[in-house]
């Protein structure tokens, strides 16, 4: 990211300031109520520390933000509140996948970053969020999710939720991105806002039913439905005495992040004990089974690249 930009870009706001505060102006217009009368901003003061350095984050935000610049003031640090979840067992190396929890408060926004290879993935635990960003809703028509809703930022163009309730939001994040030295070409279509939908929701999509209907599994977020080429989406629901025979995905990644349920996933030798608010993560190619211990299992299944959570559409039923 050049600096150059940025600086040039904060020197002339300077020197609008300036000149505005000469007039007796102001820099940040407000919003008219449908009276005409001025009506309070919804507070979106940052609620962490930035992702960025201001400079980076102004000529980020000019650079490839052009759908929601009529939503926020593009020079403006929204606040990046994540909480990173650990994977178990800790890889030894890096991954292509990062899981995170996003809670944001009354007025607090999430501004995910966009980078080639890589999509962003999101599922509502908790709350109302307003969402804009290309290929999902322009700012003229904001959409908006409530718990159990899913949607995907990718690389089609930049996006942001806004929590404009009263009430806290919680949402669960997965950064799912190409492995280094992959091929990566990103397909074109000719309606970003259309083509391909990349909202959904556990209230609309059909479960499938596997092992005997012990497992039921929604798939949110994946390279047919929602164009997740980089990562697939899903919620599974277990019953209490759930056991999933040994088995491996070749050339993709599986996180399970557990909501409810306890038992116990053998990865190879391994046994990982499993939990409500783990991450568990199983590398390409290992052979893993998991046995539940008597208590539901509901878990985010995320898988990278996306693929392998079609087994559950062959065998459904």
């Amino acid at each position: 990211m050049h600096r150059g930009g940025g600086l040039e870009l904060r020197g002339l706001h300077l020197l609008i300031a300036l000149g505005l505060a000469a007039c007796g102006g102001s820099t940040t217009p407000e919003p008219q109520a449908a009276g005409g009368g001025a009506r309070p901003s919804p507070n979106l003061a940052p609620t962490e520390a930035p992702a960025m350095m201001e400079s980076e984050e102004a000529g980020a935000t000019r650079a490839v933000a052009p759908v929601i610049r009529d939503v926020i003031d593009p020079t403006r640090i929204e606040p990046q509140v994540l909480v990173d979840v650990e994977l178990d067992p800790r890889p030894t190396a890096p991954v292509p996948v990062r899981i995170a929890r996003l809670d944001l408060p009354p007025g607090g926004s999430f501004r995910p970053t966009v980078e080639p290879c890589q999509d962003v993935l999101i599922l509502v635990r908790e709350g109302e969020l307003r969402v804009v960003g290309s290929g999902i809703a322009p700012p003229s028509a904001p959409g908006t999710i409530y718990g159990g809703d899913a949607v995907r930022f990718g690389p089609e163009g930049d996006g942001l939720l806004q929590n404009l309730s009263d009430r806290q939001a919680r949402t669960v994040v997965a950064f799912v991105r190409a492995e280094r030295g992959a091929e990566c070409v990103e397909p074109g279509g000719d309606d970003p806002l259309v083509e391909p939908i990349r909202m959904t929701s556990v209230s609309t999509v059909p479960a499938l039913s596997t092992l005997g209907g012990a497992l039921r599994v929604r798939i949110l977020l994946d390279a047919d439905g929602a164009g997740a080429r980089h990562g697939g989406l899903s919620v599974l629901d277990g019953a209490p005495d759930l056991v999933m025979p040994q088995h491996r995905h070749a050339g993709a990644a599986e996180i399970l992040y557990i909501e409810q349920g306890e038992g116990v996933l053998r990865i190879g030798e391994r046994a990982v004990r499993v939990r409500p608010g783990v991450a568990l993560y199983v590398a390409p190619g290992e052979l893993h089974s998991y046995e539940g211990h008597g208590s539901p299992l509901h878990a985010i299944q995320v898988f990278t690249p996306a693929g392998p959570e079609q087994a559950y559409r062959r065998s459904d039923g």
